[in-house]
């Protein structure tokens, strides 16, 4: 009885977000669950973006520099 009572509480707490798409075709659309799935997986590539733009990377020295061009 505890476990439920807490259970439920932490459900009342849980935070919600709204997941839209500009995707107005039914028969592109898919299930909730593989539209929430898609949306996640983003992350990791935000991730990855994320990590190249870090200073610390040092990508600047990958390119290039030339005083011809600024």
């Amino acid at each position: 009885m505890f476990k439920r009572v807490k259970n439920r509480i932490r459900k009342k707490r849980a935070g919600r977000f709204i997941l839209s798409t500009n995707v107005l075709d039914k028969m592109e659309l898919t299930t909730h669950t593989e539209m929430l799935s898609k949306y996640k997986g983003q992350q990791s590539v935000e991730r990855g973006f994320r990590f190249l733009k870090d200073p610390l990377f040092l990508t600047d020295s990958v390119f290039l520099k030339s005083p011809l061009r600024n």
